[in-house]
């Protein structure tokens, strides 16, 4: 249920503006002027204890001066009077308040914050956003306490609520760049440094709101990534579309994030893997995030990723194809052939997927119509795409082109697009009948390929700690994870004693390896040997105890095992400082770190969603019997990855990472082991 104490910075019926100043060059003045352009119809009180009438209105002394109830105060005064206003606040009633001040990484000064906004909390219930905000813009209410100059224009309504860690991409991507593409916002937060009220709970709010389609979250970090997850599913249950774009990706820019926003940033990889699992859109940069607001806002997302492109132009068609296999789409070869009339119609075109209709000068005079409608009836195509270079850009076109791509909109419900030069009028009369417009087709090919269904996630390995850490490996490994299934390992010292291993064990190849906490890295200094039959292994005993002399660890055991023959994965397990205990599941072996073939997800996780994450690997085919090889047991690794993950929520609290690899997956129906793992004590 929607957290109603936030309605105060959203449907306000008073605002004071404490600092307030006529001078449009001072924050007070600013977030006058920007209710004043949005029409704010409730009441406005202007607090400054030298001023009488600021800009027409009664001006006050103090927060407690003002005779009638106040929903919300905006706070436009310095870091070190903000603890004290906020102690008035509580004390007149004041429910939320917007803190605009930054400053206070100063320690001494935090403590006041937070003991005065617990003082305030208890008096009048207030709710903080901010500080280091540049506020609220509510097109629905025409609330915009913000000192935003992205304010200042008549606000246009619009179905798209912003809820951002940053002013300055709020304002751009929640305001500015909508307006460009023929949308506004319902709503934008700027949440700050979040001392109070935090991006999760404006989610949660926004959920609610029946004027918003389309949630759009940009962040840099969070403090409770489960709670984030939450507000995303609810949203999503509530039938908004979400995009999620995660910032601060890079190395250099985690240092910039600590220092801007103060968040727990955690795994970009792992944000994305929970967010998708939520439910969300997930973008990997801003021009993926706009894109895809805009495809859910107009209500242009494709059921299925087959796209079906009418062009003129060669050179478009195979940019259509370059894009189409680089973004994961696919553009599938037409099902119904054209009819004669159609054939007329269309003289020197070449109907297929994509469609080359040459020239539309040597088309018939419904040339362009014909192409389009045959594309639409094509039962394989879930979007139509129609690239018309500059024609767009030519006055005398325009009709033709608007009154064939009107007749395709009113005979299907797929989604119609339409990309080249154009002008703002144009694209205006385009989406006026139903058509969103790019400019080039392979952004508009990747920005379906976001919003499309089943998206195929490519998810970048995780950051791994370099300090020194206390790990548990060999028998103790396999005894505390005794709910996997392991390879047999059996202790040797000699010749012998490995032969009769081997005899017991009823292998007729084996694996000897030295099994040490101290060693990482066994088969890079040579510590591994397989397959290995009876006659090998005198020589091999050998051999690895002469390494095993050299290394940290000289009195380390020496292990036997069956070889056993599959294909390999590695599983994992972590406490993500975000999102808390998680587990992924990649392409394994020696090549784990090579090939980054990898799946994340918070755990637990269930068999299905388990299975699912390992139907999401790039090299699944691998898994279900490429080039004649039997399929794998992949309900065996779903058995295995789910028992990981409650391991790994049962004792969170004592492992910060478990690795699982390799994991031999034998034939379906024929089960899968771990050879080795290794769990790393916090």
């Amino acid at each position: 249920m929607r957290n109603d104490n936030l309605r105060a910075f959203f449907d306000p019926a008073s605002i004071a503006v404490i600092g307030a100043s006529a001078e449009t060059s001072r924050a007070g003045g600013r977030v006058l002027a920007a209710l004043a352009a949005a029409g704010y119809p409730g009441k406005i009180y202007p607090v400054h204890p030298s001023q009488t009438e600021i800009n027409g209105l009664t001006c006050y002394a103090a927060i407690g001066a003002i005779p009638d109830r106040v929903d919300l105060a905006v706070l436009c005064v310095p870091a070190e009077r903000v603890p004290d206003v906020m102690r008035q606040c509580g004390a007149a009633g004041v429910k939320g308040a917007v803190v605009f001040a930054d400053g206070f990484r100063d320690p001494a000064l935090r403590a006041q914050f937070d003991a005065a906004l617990a003082e305030a909390k208890a008096a009048s219930g207030l709710r903080i956003v901010g500080p280091n905000t540049v506020g609220i813009r509510n097109s629905h209410s025409r609330a915009y306490p913000t000192f935003s100059s992205a304010a200042e224009d008549s606000p246009l309504p619009g179905p798209v609520a912003t809820i951002a860690q940053s002013g300055g991409l709020s304002g751009v991507y929640g305001v500015t760049s909508l307006r460009r593409r023929g949308l506004g916002p319902y709503c934008v937060v700027d949440t700050g440094n979040e001392f109070d009220v935090d991006i999760s709970e404006l989610v949660d709010y926004v959920a609610d709101e029946p004027g918003v389609t389309v949630i759009s979250i940009i962040v840099e970090g969070a403090r409770d990534g489960r709670r984030l997850m939450e507000a995303v599913r609810r949203a999503r249950a509530n039938g908004k579309a979400v995009v999620f774009l995660k910032t601060g990706r890079s190395a250099a820019a985690l240092d910039q994030v600590a220092t801007h926003t103060g968040a727990l940033v955690g795994s970009a990889a792992m944000f994305d893997a929970a967010m998708l699992a939520a439910g969300a859109v997930v973008a990997k940069d801003e021009g993926e995030l706009l894109d895809a607001v805009v495809l859910h806002a107009f209500g242009k997302v494709p059921k299925g990723r087959r796209l079906g492109a009418v062009s003129p132009s060669g050179g478009y068609a195979i940019l259509t194809l370059d894009a189409v296999e680089r973004y994961g789409m696919e553009m599938p070869p037409a099902l119904v052939d054209p009819t004669p009339a159609q054939r007329a119609e269309v003289k020197l075109g070449v109907f297929g997927n994509p469609f080359d209709m040459s020239s539309t000068i040597s088309a018939g005079p419904r040339g362009l119509e014909t192409s389009l409608l045959w594309m639409a009836y094509q039962p394989n195509v879930d979007a139509i795409l129609l690239w018309q270079a500059a024609i767009l850009d030519t006055p005398t076109n325009h009709a033709k082109v608007l009154a064939a791509l009107t007749v395709l909109v009113r005979h299907t419900d797929k989604p119609v697009f339409c990309c080249g030069l154009s002008s703002p009028d144009i694209q205006a009369k385009l989406r006026d009948i139903g058509v969103l417009w790019f400019d080039e087709p392979t952004r508009l090919v990747r920005a379906l390929s976001v919003v499309a269904p089943a998206p195929e996630p490519a998810v970048p390995k995780t950051a791994r700690a370099t300090r020194t850490r206390a790990i548990i490996s060999g028998a103790a490994a396999r005894a505390a994870l005794a709910g996997l299934p392991h390879v047999p390992s059996v202790v040797v010292t000699d010749t012998a004693g490995a032969l009769q291993a081997m005899a017991d064990l009823g292998a007729d190849t084996a694996v000897l390896k030295v099994e040490s906490e101290r060693i990482a890295h066994k088969t890079e200094l040579g510590l591994v040997s397989a397959p290995l039959r009876p006659g090998d292994i005198e020589a091999e005993i050998a051999r690895l105890t002469a390494i095993r002399a050299t290394t940290e660890d000289p009195g380390a055991a020496l292990i036997l095992q069956p070889f056993v023959k599959g294909t390999e994965l590695a599983l994992g397990a972590f406490t993500d400082p975000v999102f808390g205990p998680c587990v992924m599941v990649a392409l394994g072996g020696i090549f784990l770190e090579v090939m980054k073939d990898t799946v994340f997800a918070p755990a637990p996780v269930t068999k299905a969603e388990a299975r699912a994450m390992v139907l999401r690997l790039k090299a699944v085919a691998v898994l279900q019997g490429a080039r004649g090889k039997p399929p794998a047991d992949i309900d065996a690794v779903a058995d295995a990855l789910a028992s990981l993950s409650r391991f790994i929520t049962d004792h969170a609290d004592t492992y910060a990472e478990i690795d699982v690899n390799p994991l031999i997956v034998r034939p379906q129906g024929q089960g899968a082991v771990a050879v080795d793992a290794v769990l790393v004590v916090k």
